[in-house]
């Protein structure tokens, strides 16, 4: 509920294939933290995408430094988004492809959309783990903001092998 109010979850005018912009809602649980995340997503072009926003609330049980926590989600959202966008390794009879980490195709900073993390608090007496428990939502919010914005249902990654680049 925090994250679709957050996201104006299906509010937005200016929503659909009509307009080539969809919302995705994921959620996870792992390590002892929930997390739901959404993905504003727009086509504004063939093979182009462009992630307007993330938004994410996660239940992480005691916040012992809540600073950090937004930062460890907030970096597994945007790593997550970097893996389902472009990232892959080949191994074939020649060997491992990419063989050198400077043509691995990582996220780069105009790529990366604004990221709002909001913590949502319970009576837990325990923290959660929140390093990783931002990547499994990601990728099938993504996909779901796709399929909503007009775009391909995509059922494997990453996004480049269906001719999706981010923009």
């Amino acid at each position: 509920e925090a994250v679709a109010a957050a996201a104006d979850w299906r509010q937005a005018g200016n929503l659909g294939p009509a307009h080539r912009r969809g919302q995705g809602l994921a959620l996870a649980e792992c390590f002892g933290a929930s997390i739901a995340v959404v993905v504003q997503a727009h086509l504004p072009a063939p093979g182009a995408l462009k992630v307007e926003r993330i938004i994410a609330a996660a239940d992480a049980g005691l916040l012992l430094n809540p600073d950090a926590v937004q930062a460890q989600v907030t970096g597994a959202l945007l790593m997550a988004l970097g893996a389902a966008a472009s990232e892959e390794m080949t191994v074939d009879d020649a060997g491992l492809s990419p063989m050198n980490f400077d043509r691995y195709p990582l996220l780069r900073m105009p790529e990366a959309p604004p990221v709002s993390v909001l913590l949502v608090g319970t009576e837990a007496d325990t923290p959660g783990g929140v390093g990783e428990t931002g990547v499994p939502p990601l990728a099938p919010a993504l996909l779901d903001a796709i399929v909503h914005a007009g775009g391909p249902g995509i059922r494997a990654l990453p996004l480049r092998r269906h001719g999706l680049m981010l923009v």
